[in-house]
């Protein structure tokens, strides 16, 4: 992507912010994204990097409940939920609660999910999609059960991962972890030493999409702290990284959480 097309990016998501109605929002984006470069552009727009978790940072994935497949151009294809089998370990296996305390869940498939920081939040209800088909606000349906995951980075500070900086490392995380606390801002939260930690209950919608659209072929799903699960990793995006860093523990940690989730 050349400069020009950043700038074209940037300019059509900031128009997009200022619309209220997501059914506007959404066709306004659908026809910007096809018409071209306008010929006006704003100048590039400087951010600076948060030193704090954000409620809404870098989109990395949505795992929706039926199984599908995701290209680098972020195509998705729809297909009848699987039994997958990857290096001999079952991807959607059948997980059950195991034990599970005031203060922790474990689960059959080995994940503990930690509950100290647990904050109910506002209960998730019914909410209204719109048709991909017909983009006609006055036709609407109703859903009640979360349809995937939406995975966040926290973009806060980081220490260096090394075993003389455990002390540090812990204090950091606590703090992400309080502060995570106070503003609801996902329903899970894996920390860098892969530890899974419930801030949210599923029940209850999380502050962490904001104002954000996202549709398959059946459905546009608005504001998806009601219709998705978030979950976040405690790590920080570098300056011309592709993708978010999680290192090994994180990763196996999503990957038994996402187990999880699918199955409930």
């Amino acid at each position: 992507m050349g400069e020009e097309d950043v700038r074209l990016v940037r300019f059509i998501e900031w128009r997009a912010r200022t619309i209220d109605d997501p059914v506007k929002r959404l066709q306004y984006l659908r026809r910007s994204m096809a018409a071209g470069v306008p010929e006006e552009l704003p100048p590039p727009v400087q951010r600076k990097r948060p030193w704090k978790a954000t409620i809404l940072v870098v989109l990395a994935a949505c795992l929706l409940i039926p199984a599908y497949t995701l290209s680098r151009t972020g195509s998705t294809s729809i297909l009848p939920l699987p039994t997958v089998t990857a290096g001999g370990v079952d991807l959607v296996p059948n997980v059950w609660l195991v034990d599970q305390t005031a203060d922790f869940e474990v689960y059959s498939n080995g994940l503990r999910i930690e509950k100290r920081y647990t904050q109910p939040n506002e209960p998730r209800g019914s909410y209204s999609v719109w048709l991909t088909a017909n983009l006609d606000p006055a036709r609407t349906e109703t859903k009640a059960q979360p349809v995937g995951i939406v995975f966040h980075t926290t973009e806060s500070l980081q220490e260096a991962f090394e075993q003389d900086q455990n002390k540090r490392l812990q204090m950091v995380g606590n703090a992400v972890l309080s502060l995570v606390r106070k503003n609801r801002s996902y329903h899970y939260v894996i920390d860098r030493f892969g530890r899974v930690f419930r801030i949210v209950p599923e029940s209850d919608s999380a502050n962490h999409s904001g104002m954000s659209v996202w549709a398959d072929q059946r459905y546009v799903y608005v504001n998806l702290n009601t219709s998705f699960v978030g979950v976040a990793f405690e790590t920080q995006t570098e300056p011309g990284q592709e993708f978010p860093s999680a290192n090994t523990a994180q990763v196996h940690s999503a990957r038994v959480l996402t187990q999880i989730l699918r199955n409930k």
